[in-house]
């Protein structure tokens, strides 16, 4: 599994780039080890 992080110009008067974080897909069996290990983003920020 990867991550990407997308980083996109600034437009008019924004102080601060836009990011996007995205992971590469995962398999059932990966799916599964994230959600075991508590990986999940909605619980602590760290995997999509």
């Amino acid at each position: 599994m990867r991550q990407v992080i997308n980083i996109y110009p600034k437009k008019r008067r924004q102080k601060i780039e836009r990011k996007q974080a995205m992971l590469s897909r995962t398999s059932e069996l990966q799916d599964k080890l994230i959600d075991v290990l508590g990986l999940r983003e909605d619980k602590n920020g760290l995997l999509g």
